[in-house]
């Protein structure tokens, strides 16, 4: 089964897990035990900054949570040999956070993404029979940030963070490791239930 197809049914399954807690929200109290959601995510990528888009779940447990993630984006064209090409990035995982003082309106936010990703350099232009390349990787990304309870069954995070990429090799001019790892900006935002303290 494809990877989205696996994490959209995965993020539909967490998002009906239901539970009961007393949470401070902008329209009134509630918890539960599980959310899915889209991620938006700023970051850069040989020198080019781009946004990401992807989704993820986890189960709630208290302060904690754990699931997994995907997210994908494209960084715009580069020349290689006189030629355009495209580079895109793509990656998933396991999604570890810990939101303390989660009852409260508005509250800290602590998570990290690790796993595997790739990197792949195509030809911009598709009918060009230029060669293209392509390169697994694997990523550590811890965040930080800040969560907002906007109603019972919807927070939104601002997260500041850091990716960190690994094992980057074959691609052409140089492209390493050192030009996937970025410092990122982005927005979780999760449907579902949440518990309190």
């Amino acid at each position: 089964m494809p990877f989205k197809s696996i994490l959209t049914i995965l993020v539909l399954l967490l998002a009906g897990v239901a539970g009961h807690a007393q949470t401070e929200t902008l329209t009134g109290k509630s918890g539960a035990g599980g959310f899915g959601g889209p991620i938006m995510e700023w970051s850069e990528l040989t020198a080019i900054t781009g946004l990401g888009m992807g989704g993820g779940g986890a189960l709630v447990m208290g302060e904690f949570f754990i699931g997994g993630f995907g997210i994908g984006a494209g960084h715009g064209r580069r020349t290689i040999d006189g030629r355009p090409y495209e580079i895109s990035f793509g990656a998933g995982g396991v999604w570890l956070g810990y939101t303390p003082r989660t009852r409260k309106l508005v509250h800290p936010w602590l998570d990290l993404r690790a796993g595997w990703g790739g990197a792949d350099v195509q030809p911009a232009h598709r009918d060009d029979d230029a060669a293209s390349w392509s390169s697994n990787m694997t990523f550590v990304h811890p965040g930080i940030g800040v969560e907002v309870n906007v109603t019972r069954w919807f927070r939104l995070a601002a997260t500041f963070g850091y990716r960190a990429t690994f094992g980057v090799r074959g691609l052409p001019a140089g492209l390493g490791p050192d030009n996937f790892s970025s410092m990122t900006g982005g927005l979780v935002f999760r449907f579902g239930g949440f518990p309190g303290d």
